[in-house]
C-alpha cells in the first residue's frame, strides 16, 4: 500500500507543479511579447496600459469578476488605493468573460454602483487572463515601471508603499 500512495505522489508532483506554475512569476517581466498591451474599456475603445509603464509608474492590474463576493468585498479597497497612488500607480480592472450584450450593461452598473474610477479592460476571449497566468478572480498583479513582476496574489499587497520603495 505504501508502495501504491508513492507511485501516486510520485504522477502527482509534476502535474501539481505545472498547475501551480505562473508565467508570471515573482521577478518576471510583463508578458507583453511585443505586441504591447492594449485592451478595450467598456465602451468598446482602446485601453493602452503599457502607456502606464511609460509614464515610470507601477502598473496593477486586478482581474476580477463584477459577480463573485470576494471581489465585490475587494473593490472598495481598490478604489481607494487608486485614488491614494494616482500619481505613482496606474490602476486597471480587467473583467473577463463573453462578449455578451446583458453582461457588459450589467458590468457598467456595476463599476459605477461601487464607484469605481480606474480604468476598466474587457477580457472577452481570456487572452489577458492566459498570458499573465490567471485562474481565479481576484487576483492582482503589480508591475514595476520596467515591467517587473513585484506582487502576485489574491488579494491586494500589505503595503502599497514597500512597493512604492523597492
Amino acid at each position: 500500500m505504501a508502495s501504491f500512495r508513492f507511485a501516486l505522489l510520485c504522477l502527482a508532483l509534476p502535474l501539481l507543479a505545472a498547475c501551480s506554475a505562473s508565467p508570471t512569476g515573482p521577478g518576471t517581466r510583463a508578458p507583453v511579447d511585443g505586441h504591447g498591451l492594449v485592451g478595450v474599456d467598456l465602451q468598446g475603445g482602446a485601453q493602452r496600459v503599457d502607456d502606464s509603464f511609460a509614464q515610470n509608474k507601477l502598473v496593477t492590474l486586478v482581474f476580477w469578476q463584477d459577480w463573485w463576493g470576494s471581489c465585490l468585498e475587494e473593490a472598495p479597497h481598490v478604489q481607494a488605493a487608486s485614488q491614494s497612488y494616482a500619481d505613482r500607480i496606474a490602476f486597471y480592472g480587467v473583467v473577463s468573460g463573453p462578449d455578451l450584450t446583458e453582461q457588459d450593461f450589467g458590468l457598467k452598473n456595476k463599476v459605477r454602483e461601487l464607484g469605481l474610477t480606474y480604468p476598466q479592460v474587457r477580457d472577452r476571449d481570456g487572452s489577458w487572463s492566459t498570458r499573465f497566468g490567471v485562474t481565479s478572480t481576484p487576483t492582482v498583479l503589480v508591475f514595476s515601471a520596467n515591467g517587473t513582476l513585484r506582487f502576485r496574489g489574491n488579494h491586494l499587497p500589505a503595503s502599497w508603499n514597500d512597493l512604492l520603495a523597492n
